[in-house]
């Protein structure tokens, strides 16, 4: 009872205090729009929660959400799957970029770039979608959201790192793994024939530097028992995880590749890595920033069966890497040695406790005899493998090698001058269809007039083959075509020193060839014995080239350069032969003179480099 009179008496005190305000009506509206207002409010908040609170249990439950950084390999699968996908290269809202993600970069540059047949080498132009921009995919059925963001830079990494972010509607993560696991095929299968790269970044942190073709180990000249050694070896190593863990050894190995500049250490680790499927960490001692905690970071971060790389291993220590090392910190100051990797440091990366296992470690150096004996002892550096000066036989081989039939050579596609008579005519050649039946593709051409020019007297009967330009489209070979000559003449085996200058040639050169006289063609059964005959013509001027080289005194570097001014010419390159020893070897004799603080003589242009 006295309840309800109370409840009266609110309401009358209620009314008749509102009733006081109708006098007031801008009073009186607001405190009725204020008080719907707040009920609105009210009534949004709470769906609000309701929806948040049904998002948490049932709606994040029908969808699955996956990070990418970009300094994962993964973020690189990703990205060049989406390459591939024509809703990632359709979208509207667009950057311009010259940087290409995966192996070749042609899944997503400008439509039409490639059919431009401009003679400008520029790095193509790519399209990537924008940063923060949403964009949906099918895959195998499922919806997915896409969206490429970009963290700000710093005073440390200016540009940003990038993250890849990727919404499944599914309710089962095994999408996920089916799109990792189609994303990383496509990754690899374009990756086939190509090895990775990896260096460290700004950050210190392993990041792709991208890819390069495989080497065969045909290519780098070494005697074959040493190169079947080390693959075998190698091998071995990546089988036998369980032989070393069964031992308590650790499973580890490491080599050392020590000689002189140039006579083919990297690139015999550059060919191992292709041959057991490796990829390639590049670690620098020298890199600013690298310290002896930056190292075992490095190392300790390699993944397992990959191949470890430290160039030049004595080039980041003032006198190599010996025990003498930071002796003498007013010495180390002055000389910049202060901080970096010292052989402490070093020594307890290649295998200290922390040390990666699985792992191939190569090194290289050039002055053997300034590594510390601590460094270069089994269980660091297991196998030692001494580089030397190109011999007779490692010299005949490479110019077999460069010449070789076998091998093709694939010129620019219809290349032209770029601003017409700024760089010079453009030479062109009538294209050779490779779908033409072999008896169609010999097609007349017009060669350029660029090559060196010849020593051999036109009246001799040694024929030289003109060089291709590199207008031509068609593909082509390395070597000479015989069925481009009329006669070709070989040097008999003898003591005597030959040259192919024409006033040389007589009855001491061999037909290599038969003639047909009444055509002028060479006879030829088939293809293979054409490609015999080459072979045989290769192989002759092989041991020609290498007589005219002393032996042990050019490095495999010295002898490939002399070989890349004549590569499609390898007649030339016996002629120039001799006089270009005689100029190293004074280029070397001045080098030496000024290093002894003489003055060298003042020498002309080499002819050989006249004839480019």
């Amino acid at each position: 009872m006295s309840s309800s009179i109370a409840n009266d008496e609110l309401q009358t005190g209620i009314t008749s205090y509102l009733g006081s305000f109708s006098a007031y009506p801008i009073i009186y509206d607001g405190i009725v729009f204020f008080i719907v207002g707040g009920c609105i409010e009210v009534i949004r908040r709470g769906v609000t929660t309701i929806i948040a609170l049904a998002q948490d249990h049932f709606i994040d439950k029908l969808r699955v959400n996956v990070g990418f950084d970009d300094k994962e390999e993964p973020f690189t699968w990703m990205i060049f799957w989406l390459s591939k996908q024509p809703a990632w290269n359709k979208t509207r809202n667009i950057r311009v970029s010259t940087f290409r993600h995966g192996q070749s970069g042609l899944a997503d540059q400008i439509p039409g770039e490639n059919e431009d047949n401009r003679c400008a080498v520029t790095r193509l132009i790519n399209y990537v979608p924008a940063y923060d921009v949403s964009t949906w995919l099918l895959f195998r059925g499922t919806l997915m959201k896409v969206v490429l963001s970009q963290t700000p830079g710093d005073m440390w990494n200016r540009k940003g790192d990038e993250r890849l972010s990727i919404t499944m509607l599914t309710r089962s993560r095994s999408k996920i793994n089916e799109l990792l696991l189609e994303a990383k095929m496509t990754f690899k299968k374009e990756s086939e024939g190509r090895i990775n790269i990896f260096i460290p970044d700004t950050n210190l942190e392993w990041t792709l530097s991208g890819s390069r073709p495989k080497r065969p180990l045909s290519s780098v000249v070494l005697n074959k028992k040493t190169k079947r050694w080390i693959v075998e070896d190698a091998l071995d190593f990546l089988k036998s995880e369980k032989w070393y863990a069964d031992r308590g050894i650790p499973w580890r190995r490491g080599y050392l590749f020590h000689g002189k500049p140039g006579t083919g250490k990297t690139s015999l680790i550059h060919a191992l890595a292709g041959e057991l499927k490796l990829d390639i960490y590049m670690i620098s001692l020298a890199k600013k920033n690298m310290d002896d905690t930056t190292l075992h970071s490095l190392i300790s971060r390699l993944p397992p069966r990959s191949c470890a790389l430290i160039e030049d291993i004595d080039a980041a220590f003032f006198h190599g890497v010996t025990r003498e090392i930071g002796m003498d910190p007013e010495s180390d100051f002055q000389n910049g040695q202060t901080g970096g990797v010292t052989l402490s440091g070093l020594l307890g990366a290649i295998d200290g406790v922390a040390a990666q296992e699985g792992r191939l470690l190569f090194a290289t150096t050039n002055k053997y005899s300034a590594l510390d004996s601590a460094l270069i002892r089994p269980g660091r550096l297991d196998v030692h493998i001494k580089f030397d000066n190109s011999g007779r036989q490692e010299i005949e081989e490479l110019f077999k090698y460069f010449f070789s039939p076998d091998l093709r050579l694939e010129d620019a596609s219809s290349v032209r001058e770029c601003n017409d008579g700024e760089v010079g005519q453009c030479l062109t050649a009538s294209a050779t269809s490779t779908e033409s039946p072999p008896s169609e593709q010999k097609s007349s051409a017009t060669w350029s007039d660029m090559h060196l020019k010849s020593h051999v007297d036109s009246s001799s009967h040694v024929t030289r083959d003109p060089i291709p330009t590199t207008c031509t489209s068609s593909a082509t070979e390395i070597g000479l075509d015989p069925s481009s000559l009329s006669r070709r003449r070989v040097p008999k085996e003898s003591g005597t020193s030959h040259t192919l200058s024409g006033s040389q040639v007589g009855e001491e050169y061999l037909d290599l060839y038969p003639v047909n006289s009444s055509n002028g063609n060479i006879e030829t059964e088939d293809k293979n014995t054409e490609h015999h005959a080459r072979k045989i013509y290769i192989a002759s001027l092989a041991k020609i080239f290498a007589n005219k080289l002393p032996e042990g005194v050019f490095s495999m570097a010295d002898i490939q350069g002399l070989l890349m001014l004549y590569k499609r010419d390898p007649e030339q390159v016996i002629e120039v032969a001799e006089e270009w020893v005689k100029e190293e070897r004074k280029k070397r004799e001045d080098r030496e003179l000024e290093a002894r603080g003489g003055s060298p003589d003042i020498i002309d242009i080499p002819n050989s480099e006249k004839k480019l």
